[in-house]
């Protein structure tokens, strides 16, 4: 019995050995970047521009009464926490709800889609709620305990092919998130990296994007976001816009997302809301004219009022 205890002890302990020069040869050689702590993220201007939020549901924001440069622009945030002017209390409201893309990353304050939007528009006041890094279950969080404060008669949703995530995979939402007791390992990180990548090849064929629209969980933060938006809206008597955004790496003519704006499109349409897929409008113009830089595929200005014009024909036809 001593014996097996002893093996057991001597196999426990070869063991803990092994992961902690594992451990070490990892982190000095070979680094797991694959959903680091904060302390080991780069600084993506979330100092300057973002902070930690008590709103529930949100675990970040933009510091109000910021002006700045920070994402390749200038950036000015209003006394609400939006990359906007102040809001005009005359006018009647829109929101826009959405991530980088609603946002304007590394566009000048005027030259994203809802800007453009309330510079066309004499009758109504566009607000930009868009934070960079959120997905769908943040845009919830922010029509509940932000934009319905506006009474908004319109509710836009700027919609990207990631919006269904719900792990704090890219910087900014990481840096502000709790990280998990597993995520301080490198080791644990690697086996966390591998299993992440069976589930992309089982249910998204090794593609990101598939496998956000097909896993259950992700999935049904979209399904029950869009609900939630839905009754929200009905009680403020709004009327819902999603506005869908294509994947601008990728020619037209070989576009591989068609299924997934449609099973998008679908979903909103079956909560009421009107759809607006930018893919058809975008197609007038290679996809490369379209991207903010060779290296980003965030959209463009020119994109950008794309976008603007496609909305102002739906509200104003």
């Amino acid at each position: 019995m001593k014996k097996i205890a002893l093996n057991i002890l001597v196999l426990t302990a070869t063991l803990l050995l092994t992961l902690a020069v594992v451990e070490v040869a990892l982190r000095w050689l070979m680094p797991v970047d694959y959903r680091p702590p904060a302390s080991e993220l780069p600084n993506v201007a979330r100092d300057i521009i973002y902070q930690k939020s008590s709103v529930p549901g949100l675990d970040y924001e933009l510091v109000p009464n910021m002006d700045t440069t920070a994402h390749g622009a200038r950036v000015k945030i209003n006394s609400a926490g939006m990359r906007d002017d102040e809001p005009d209390p005359a006018l009647p409201k829109i929101v826009v709800l959405g991530d980088s893309f609603s946002f304007g990353f590394q566009l000048e304050q005027d030259e994203s889609f809802p800007a453009r939007l309330d510079a066309a528009l004499d009758t109504a006041d566009v607000l930009n709620l868009a934070v960079a890094g959120y997905a769908m279950k943040d845009y919830v969080a922010v029509l509940k305990n932000k934009g319905l404060a506006w009474q908004p008669e319109v509710i836009i949703v700027g919609y990207v092919l990631n919006d269904p995530e719900t792990e704090a995979i890219q910087q900014i939402p990481a840096y502000f998130r709790q990280a998990d007791w597993w995520q301080y390992s490198h080791v644990l990180r690697l086996f966390a990296q591998g299993y992440k990548r069976a589930k992309m090849l089982i249910k998204g064929g090794g593609n990101y994007y598939r496998y956000l629209h097909a896993d259950p969980t992700s999935w049904q933060s979209v399904v029950t976001g869009f609900e939630q938006i839905r009754q929200m809206a009905a009680e403020n008597d709004s009327r819902v816009i999603v506005v869908l955004f294509p994947d601008l790496w990728h020619n037209w003519d070989s576009y591989p997302y068609a299924a997934i704006h449609r099973q998008v499109a679908g979903q909103a349409a079956a909560n009421g809301f009107e759809v607006i897929d930018l893919r058809d409008a975008f197609s007038a113009y290679p996809p490369a004219e379209l991207r903010v830089s060779g290296s980003d595929a965030h959209p463009n200005a020119l994109a950008n009022q794309i976008a603007a014009d496609e909305i102002l024909k739906r509200l104003n036809p």
